[in-house]
């Protein structure tokens, strides 16, 4: 205890005995002078993970005579006041720790209530574990009178900052005399100007005064029907529209983690984004502390998944505060956590002078990996209290600066174009975090490739437009083969000469061939120097909106990233473009099926009417073969072998599309010829100029061969491409001798129609290899439907033939 001819300090060390029902700050007068509080500011340190509280307060008494301030006093959540002095003229005199009783009747004493004379002293008492009390004597009339009092608090941790409070005060509250409006500043031992600090959310520089004003009523305290008789915090949680979220639900899972003093003091209700609100809890439990647990809510009718879910507490009791330090909520498939916890819960207010806590984050001093602080406080011979913390980095390893990094990228048949698209994503998000590395793209397949020589800056004004031409370039098509270990040397070597921190990014579908085993493609960087690190990613285009990031250590590839300081994932929630196209629809056009039976039922007509069983029914359309149909059958040569073989031919009158077999675009039929038709389904000048108008597109890996050997699919439906079966009557034909053979092409030339006979004179008169090439290229009619007169004519001439002498 400190004492002065004209001062004497107390401060109490124990819970008085009489307490009286907790309010918010409420400032009285015990002679009724007209006193009113001047300033009211604070001043926060933070140090190894304490907040130390200097709070100075003055109040002014203009009155007549001399009067006691007496002031109750909310506390921020966890504070303990360790410290109280006051002010006489222009020195500052420090209280002394000491027992109630003896306190209480020392100021007794000094204060002239007693038997001695008023001496300025003032007492700092515990009401309840978030209360004081204190007193102060005289406030002379005319003057101010100043006192200081210290607490000190524990700051909690939690998304990588420091979380504190301190109690508002409304100014123009009705409770007692006025008081000031709280004025804050925060000073960290660390940091600088720009350290991250915020006050109810908003951002405030360090060392700079910050006012705490009311806060407005929000909408979502209109909703749950906010009794003014009680405090209201809330949390939210944001759920995104998606796919999985635009089913409504009537049922959710909520986990809490909420911790406070007399539980029973709590309600505890969740708001829907459709405004619909369900109390999980209603002040049950008596004395117990603490509400933490899974709740199964039940909603009155479907409220939609998407948009923004609030945890609402209410305080309906006096004395006891807490916060809520954890919440999750799971709808469906649907699973999210709240980012803004911890929430301090104050106390009910008592006097329209309360205005709730204001929340104080503060960003924490760097940290290599984490900290750790124990304290212990020993209360008697058989109790002690004793608390740890342990602080983990909210970075635990920064970013690196001018970097170089090489991603290396899967283009093999196993993989889609819209695969393609996802790892260019993959690049893309990669660097904006490091927008000032350098970055080259390697490409694999069967061999390893580089988009461009050299690195390229991260920035996407340089980086995108780069990417694009490499695409129209054809550099990112898809090609045969898997070679991931080539595309791990060439990464590899390219980072071989660089300096500075070096990544290497690389991506995969995990499909290899089955000559590479994953032992063998993590033996390919056995010599990667030390310091590069490397990380595998596998995507997968799941078309779930739902990014997920897992990590898979157990992965026969993850010793390729694990063995060089990187991660293997598995990145979901990647969207996957596909063309669902129906069978029918890949070389021909919708209607081909329509017209390949109607052209074979006007076939077999003709052909009975050819046999002798009368003229063909003739229809309005069908008087001759229509060249756009889609059923006729083309004879040709296969090269150097000499055998003959069928292949349907997509004949084209109208604008068709076809692309790599597909419909895609408009191709016009020959007007010189009058049908387009061909070895593969097309004509073969066609081919070659749609193979040179058209980039490659996507497809099945089991067509890659076929492209390679013939670029278009061809074929009228699903069935795959080949030789017909041989004929055995064809065969024999074909074993005739040399008249007999030219006899039965000269029948077959005059059964054609006169418009075809027109062609073959045409291509006779041209002589030479173009006319026989000409010639050859015709549709033959071998079999087709033929009128009786041409079938009269071709046997008359063969009787001609025979009966000619012989020389």
């Amino acid at each position: 205890m400190i004492a002065s001819s004209s001062f004497r300090l107390a401060l109490a060390a124990c819970l008085l005995s009489s307490v009286r029902i907790a309010r918010a700050d409420v400032l009285q007068a015990t002679l009724d002078q007209p006193m009113f509080e001047v300033s009211h500011t604070v001043d926060v340190r933070i140090e190894d993970g304490v907040a130390t509280y200097k709070v100075k307060r003055q109040f002014a008494n203009p009155g007549k005579v001399a009067d006691e301030a007496h002031l109750e006093i909310d506390l921020p959540t966890g504070a303990a006041a360790t410290g109280l002095r006051i002010r006489a003229k222009d020195r500052w005199y420090d209280g002394e720790l000491m027992e109630r009783d003896k306190a209480a009747k020392l100021y007794q004493e000094l204060t002239g209530f007693g038997a001695a004379q008023p001496k300025d002293p003032a007492l700092l008492a515990w009401m309840w574990a978030d209360k004081l009390s204190l007193q102060v004597f005289p406030v002379m009339p005319g003057q101010v009178s100043t006192v200081e009092y210290t607490l000190t608090v524990p700051t909690r941790y939690a998304g990588g900052r420091y979380w504190m409070s301190y109690p508002r005060t409304a100014a123009d509250g009705s409770a007692g005399l006025a008081l000031a409006t709280p004025i804050i500043s925060v000073h960290p031992a660390w940091g600088n100007a720009m350290t991250a600090i915020t006050v109810d959310g908003k951002r405030a520089a360090p060392d700079t005064a910050v006012v705490l004003t009311p806060p407005i009523r929000q909408p979502w305290q209109d909703a749950v029907g906010a009794d003014a008789s009680a405090s209201y915090v809330a949390s939210a949680i944001e759920i995104p529209a998606s796919s999985h979220t635009a089913k409504p639900v009537t049922t959710a899972t909520l986990t809490l983690e909420l911790h406070h003093t007399y539980k029973s003091d709590l309600r505890i209700e969740l708001l829907a984004p459709s405004g619909q609100h369900v109390v999980v809890f209603d002040r049950k439990g008596g004395g117990d502390n603490n509400v933490i647990g899974t709740f199964p809510v039940m909603f009155p009718a479907p409220t939609p998944q998407s948009g923004t879910w609030r945890l609402v507490v209410s305080d309906h009791a006096g004395l006891d505060n807490g916060s809520i330090d954890k919440w999750s909520l799971q709808l469906g498939e649907t699973t999210a956590t709240a980012t803004d916890t911890p929430v301090f819960i104050p106390d009910a207010p008592e006097t329209s002078n309360d205005a709730g806590l204001a929340a104080i984050a503060v960003e924490p001093p760097p940290i290599a990996t984490w900290t750790a602080r124990l304290g212990k406080v020993v209360a008697s011979d058989l109790h002690a209290f004793g608390r740890l913390e342990v602080d983990t980095a909210p970075q635990l390893v920064p970013l690196p600066k001018h970097a170089s990094l090489v991603f290396v990228i899967d283009a093999s048949f196993s993989v889609t174009l819209a695969m393609i698209d996802a790892q260019l994503a993959i690049v893309k998000t990669y660097v904006a975090h490091v927008p000032d590395a350098q970055v080259a793209i390697v490409v694999y397949r069967r061999a390893a490739t580089a988009l461009w020589s050299g690195f390229l800056s991260a920035s996407p004004a340089i980086l995108s437009p780069n990417v694009d031409d490499a695409r129209r370039a054809g550099k990112l098509a898809l090609g045969n083969g898997s070679s991931l270990d080539a595309g791990l040397a060439l990464a590899a070597q390219t980072l071989a000469k660089r300096t500075g921190p070096r990544r290497i990014i690389v991506m995969t579908d995990r499909r290899l061939r089955t000559t590479l085993t994953a032992p063998a493609v993590a033996a390919t960087l056995d010599k990667l120097p030390a310091d590069i690190v490397v990380h595998a990613i596998a995507p997968q285009l799941d078309n779930d909106d739902r990014v997920q990031l897992t990590r898979d250590d157990k992965d026969p590839l993850a010793p390729v990233a694990t063995r060089h300081h990187g991660i293997f994932v598995e990145l979901a929630g990647m969207p996957d473009v596909k063309e669902r196209l129906a069978p029918t629809e890949k070389a021909r056009p919708p209607d081909a099926d329509r017209e390949a039976r109607r052209r074979r039922r006007l076939h077999a007509r003709r052909a009975g009417a050819a046999r002798g069983r009368g003229p063909p029914p003739v229809r309005q359309g069908e008087d001759r073969p229509r060249a756009r149909d889609a059923g006729r059958r083309d004879v040709e040569r296969s090269g150097a072998q000499g055998r003959l073989r069928r292949r349907r031919v997509l004949a084209l009158d109208r604008r068709v599309r076809v692309r790599r077999g597909r419909v895609s675009r408009p191709v016009r039929r020959r007007a010189a010829q009058g049908r387009v038709h061909g070895a593969r389904g097309l004509a073969g000048d066609l081919v070659r100029r749609l193979r040179a108008r058209h980039a490659p597109v996507e497809d099945r890996p089991h067509r890659a061969r076929q492209r390679q050997r013939g670029g278009l699919w061809h074929g009228l439906g699903p069935r795959r491409p080949g030789r017909r079966p041989p004929d055995p009557a064809r065969s024999a034909r074909a074993d005739r001798p040399q008249g007999l053979r030219r006899r039965d092409a000269a029948r077959r030339r005059l059964a054609r129609p006169a418009r075809d006979r027109d062609h073959a004179r045409r291509d006779r008169r041209r002589g030479g290899h173009a006319g026989r090439r000409a010639a050859r290229d015709l549709p033959a009619r071998d079999r087709l439907a033929r009128p009786a007169r041409c079938a009269l004519r071709s046997r008359a001439r063969g009787v001609r033939r025979r009966s000619r002498p012989v020389s």
